[in-house]
């Protein structure tokens, strides 16, 4: 074997060795990290933007990775409004725009097209938020613009996601009508801006617009609006703020399902609570209402019918709308009666001036007392308890006794103690009650001071939770300026305060039509409540509109 040959053979032996050697360290492929990054424009193989003297063409946009344009009908919005509906799609890395053959841009106007949330990436739908791309026809770009927030009237917190909408026509009914002239988006912080303006005179609104046709559809969005219109003419015009609303709407029946036999969903469009509904069929039945939602609950014993007739009270007037109970393929109420809820505090107990509330997960039609024991378990002593039939049927049954303070109370429900709405009953239930002393709470005192003659609702919050509630009224007797909140688990409180512009004792959204703007809400933080403790606090509710929203009442502290 010469030189060359043994060469040959030791390079070949290498090379093997070396393929061997990688296939016996095989590593599994991953796909590397998720691509959470929006698709890039290309401005190199873009048409410019931001040009002037532009001459209608075919609007070109390439980008960095693969496309696809979704609701571009809706989402893309051109201002000012073009005559005819341009040709809008994409190809592969390629948006384009084609206007109408019949189109002709207005002369000396900058053009601002809003890309909203069309434009995303072809794999993982990373959406490229608000692009615009903007021209002039004229010699120069309008570059005025506007600032500000949006929040909810109720809550004051911010409103993402929100339209901010300018119109150069004033008309209320535009909004109804037409889509904006120029439109911007809310950040997560409810914060806006609106760049290229012209100098001009807007009306300015807000939606929440939960269709994305860039109109008002009353009853099923948030609407709000400035009380004068917007004279725009320096560079930039900053704090304007507006609150968004869901205005009242007379109900209208939406739907009906049965959920389970003997319980139904009563869906409406608008506001609604249980005095506006009135069963008119020879049924057992008991309406609830859920707080604020748009929608009401039928517990019903239908014996035999197939469908119930109910009366909706609007402004008046009566309609009547007959359901069909179709308890086909719907699950059956179980039989045993469950106890949902032991009201009090588990920590401190319940004061003994304070009633008991046992909370089923259906109506209760009676309650027996005799079958409802409560022993003292220091002296094994029984108790005397009260039932508020009263109250009956509801979901709650609610016991007051002479509570014996500083004792353990053993409670037990013989079956038949609470016998439901559909006649059913539970199993032997076992609670234990600790009954505190007084001095185990704490009470707030507090004085308003107004010079003026509103009324406002004050509620007391633990959290985000109601705790009481009163309506305090500017001109109120020397003897009724005080309000007690007593009997209070010690803790961190809040106040809710309400200007009660329309007299009905809760919060009314604005009106759109009738200009008016909703009432106004404050929060006052107050002091942490200790046990055996008296705070009292005096209210300057001149202050209510001057102070902000964080601690917008003025509080002077008195002795305790």
């Amino acid at each position: 074997m010469n030189r060359h040959h043994h060469l040959y053979f030791t390079l070949l032996f290498i090379g093997v060795s070396l393929i061997f050697g990688a296939c016996a360290n095989q590593v599994s492929l991953t796909g590397g990290p998720k691509d959470e990054v929006p698709p890039q424009i290309d401005e190199e193989a873009s048409i410019a933007n931001y040009q002037t003297q532009f001459e209608k063409q075919d609007i070109n946009l390439y980008f960095d990775e693969f496309v696809d344009l979704r609701d571009a009908a809706k989402q893309i919005v051109i201002s000012p409004p073009l005559e005819f509906p341009p040709k809008i799609g994409s190809r592969l890395k390629k948006v384009f725009i084609s206007f109408n053959e019949s189109e002709i841009l207005k002369e000396d106007v900058t053009y601002v097209i809003n890309f909203g949330k069309s434009i995303r990436d072809f794999t993982e739908s990373n959406e490229l938020l608000n692009y615009t791309y903007v021209f002039s026809t004229g010699d120069y770009i309008d570059s005025l613009s506007i600032s500000g927030s949006v929040q909810d009237a109720k809550t004051g917190k911010p409103s993402e996601d929100a339209l901010v909408l300018l119109y150069t026509d004033d008309r209320d009914s535009i909004v109804y009508q037409e889509r904006p002239y120029y439109f911007a988006r809310t950040d997560k912080e409810g914060n806006y801006k609106i760049n290229n303006l012209r100098s001009d005179t807007f009306k300015i609104m807000v939606l929440q617009d939960e269709n994305l046709n860039y109109l008002y559809d009353p009853g099923q969005e948030d609407i709000g609006f400035r009380d004068s219109v917007l004279i725009i003419s320096d560079t930039l015009t900053s704090g304007v703020d507006i609150e968004l609303f869901r205005e009242v709407s007379e109900p209208r029946y939406k739907s009906f399902d049965v959920i389970n036999q003997g319980r139904a969903r009563i869906d409406f469009e608008g506001s609604i609570d249980s005095s506006a509904i009135r069963v008119i069929d020879s049924i057992d039945q008991l309406v609830v209402h859920n707080g604020e939602d748009p929608y009401l609950t039928l517990w019903y014993h239908p014996r035999g019918a197939r469908s119930v007739r109910y009366e909706v009270t609007r402004q008046g007037e009566l309609d009547t709308v007959t359901m069909r109970i179709n308890t086909r393929n719907v699950d059956t109420l179980p039989k045993g009666l469950a106890l949902q809820a032991f009201d009090f505090d588990s920590k401190i107990g319940l004061h003994p001036d304070e009633e008991v509330n046992l909370s089923f997960d259906r109506p209760i039609r009676e309650v027996a007392i005799d079958k409802i024991i409560m022993v003292d378990t220091l002296d094994q002593d029984t108790l005397d308890i009260n039932v508020d039939g009263s109250r009956l049927p509801a979901l709650k049954a609610v016991i007051s006794s002479d509570w014996p303070v500083e004792r353990v109370i053993q409670m037990t429900l013989l079956p038949g103690a609470v016998t439901d709405f559909f006649g059913g009953s539970h199993d032997t239930i076992e609670r234990v009650l600790r009954i505190a002393q007084p001095e185990d709470f704490g009470k707030y005192i507090l004085t308003p001071t107004s010079s003026d003659t509103l009324d406002y609702v004050i509620s007391l919050l633990k959290g985000d939770k109601p705790i009481s509630q009163v309506v305090y009224s500017s001109d109120a007797a020397e003897d009724q300026q005080n309000i007690v909140f007593d009997r209070l688990v010690p803790g961190e409180y809040k106040l809710e305060i309400i200007v009660d512009i329309v007299p009905n004792g809760k919060w009314d959204p604005g009106e759109y039509l009738a200009k008016r703007q909703s009432e106004e809400v404050y929060n006052v933080p107050l002091p942490a409540l200790r046990a055996n403790w008296t705070e009292e606090k005096t209210l300057d509710m001149q202050q209510l509109s001057v102070i902000d929203q964080s601690a917008r009442v003025g509080l002077s502290e008195e002795e305790n």
